[in-house]
């Protein structure tokens, strides 16, 4: 547990939270923030709901669903993964951790996921 908090730290310096997003979203600049439709509102969204702040790397739905986070809250609530997980994709993404692809006795089917996920190349998250 304390090994993922450092890691969220580190995360927190390297990740770009509006780069993470817009591979998802489509979003606009709207003053110091970017804004775009939530991917998790129960109903689709037209309304530009999602309120992304770079500054404090964090996002917020004004819609229905009132949901809000991180980058890590973004992925695990996209991808339907853990918090846990999505801080580990995040880290292998930047480079604050390695994939281990020798170390495959332990490795469950999410493992795999984000490997695949995570690791095919440049703008994958």
């Amino acid at each position: 547990m304390q090994h993922q908090r450092v890691l969220e730290e580190e995360l927190k310096s390297v990740c770009n939270l509006v780069h993470i997003i817009s591979n998802r979203v489509e979003l606009e600049p709207v003053g110091r923030c970017f804004r775009g439709n939530c991917p998790f509102c129960p109903f689709q969204d037209h309304d530009r709901s999602l309120h992304v702040y770079p500054e404090r790397e964090v996002w917020r739905c004004f819609g229905p669903c009132q949901s809000e986070g991180d980058a890590a809250e973004f992925l695990a609530a996209a991808d339907q993964i853990s918090r846990g997980q999505a801080i580990r994709a995040l880290a292998l993404k930047y480079g604050l951790a390695t994939a281990d692809p020798v170390n495959t006795v332990n490795s469950s089917p999410i493992d795999d996921y984000l490997r695949r996920t995570y690791l095919s190349g440049p703008g994958s998250v």
